[in-house]
């Protein structure tokens, strides 16, 4: 029984150990579908800062496989500064599927599925 309390121990401190370990992510991501007033579907990424400050740097949608379309020139934006609660918006053609983006800035990437 003592072997078996020690064992739980152990796998209790791993665990606490683990969950202080992960941090945080800085910002927040959304992906939405719109049409324009021209009947255009598009997809908006919009990536909202929870953090006082932080340079975005890079935004990979799908591993790169979407590229923006007609409503391009986000990208000459980059990097941008972001303050807390301050969001950068990028936009996509109606191609893109959006099940994956991936953040890039001065305080480390995320990536973020959306299924």
């Amino acid at each position: 029984m003592n072997k078996m309390n020690t064992y739980l121990i152990a796998l209790i401190c791993l665990g606490l150990l683990t969950a202080c370990g992960e941090e945080e992510v800085p910002v927040d991501v959304y992906a939405t579908k719109h049409i324009d007033q021209w009947n255009r579907h598009y997809v908006e990424v919009q990536v909202v800062s929870k953090t006082d400050d932080i340079e975005l740097q890079n935004i990979v949608v799908d591993r790169g496989n979407c590229k923006s379309s007609w409503l391009a020139g986000w990208e000459k934006a980059l990097p941008s500064k972001l303050k807390f609660g301050r969001k950068f918006t990028a936009r996509y053609g109606s191609n893109c599927s959006v099940l994956q983006v991936d953040i890039e800035t001065d305080q480390g990437d995320w990536s973020f599925d959306f299924n």
